[in-house]
């Protein structure tokens, strides 16, 4: 199976820890060595060694080590690996912030949404649904099995809607950001959009009809991508 394939099958979250725990099976049977607890101790190593390699973004010289290292594991697993490369534009955040009563708040671009320029956009602050320019929307907390699901509701409609931007508050299962996934990366649609920490929620929703900023200011880096693209 292809790695995109397979990204794609699971609603482009990143997680290969159901591959390597059915890798890491087949490695204990084989050397029958049936404790859940080394399983457990092998398991833990490998997150270790995963998160070590730093920040895991597309195109990154960390992913392509990422990419090398998980084939050099499924090698040792006994299974044939092979690593393709592609180019691919990465889209690069430069500035990405709200301006509203006094203040700023930083966040991340929607990556399969549109962009601004370093002045980015102005208007009325309101809740979806309303004549506000600026609209806000919340996710709902989700997991990696339940792909897309923050796609959809509110988030969808903002953005079908015709405002001029939209700020995402991001929910997960206690405060901070949690960023969404791009199944649109190659066909962006919509207007501007911008995640923010659900800790901003109740403050920022007091400054309803306040005027406000939105910039979603992005670059664009040609790079090359090793993809493990076949395991067989």
């Amino acid at each position: 199976m292809r790695r995109r394939d397979f990204v794609t099958l699971l609603g482009g979250a990143a997680s290969v820890w159901p591959f390597l725990a059915s890798t890491q099976s087949r490695l204990l049977a084989r050397e029958q060595v049936p404790s859940s607890d080394r399983l457990e101790q092998r398991l833990a190593e490998a997150i270790e060694a995963y998160d070590a390699q730093g920040n895991h973004r597309t195109a990154t010289s960390a992913d392509t080590a990422s990419a090398e290292w998980l084939a050099g594991e499924i090698r040792q697993a006994g299974v044939q690996s092979t690593l393709e490369p592609f180019k691919l534009s990465r889209l690069d955040p430069l500035s990405c912030h709200l301006r509203v009563a006094g203040r700023r708040i930083e966040g991340v671009p929607l990556f399969d949404g549109t962009f601004t320029d370093a002045d980015g956009i102005h208007g009325t602050l309101g809740p979806l649904g309303s004549d506000a320019d600026i609209v806000w929307v919340e996710t709902e907390p989700f997991t990696l099995i339940e792909p897309r699901k923050e796609l959809g509701g509110a988030i969808a409609e903002a953005s079908r809607g015709p405002h001029k931007g939209v700020i995402i508050l991001t929910r997960g299962s206690r405060p901070g950001l949690f960023l969404l996934n791009a199944p649109s990366f190659t066909a962006p649609f919509g207007p501007p959009a911008v995640q923010i920490s659900s800790a901003e929620s109740q403050w920022l929703k007091a400054q309803e009809r306040a005027e406000i900023s939105l910039v979603a200011q992005v670059g664009r880096t040609t790079s090359s991508q090793r993809d493990r693209s076949h395991c067989g």
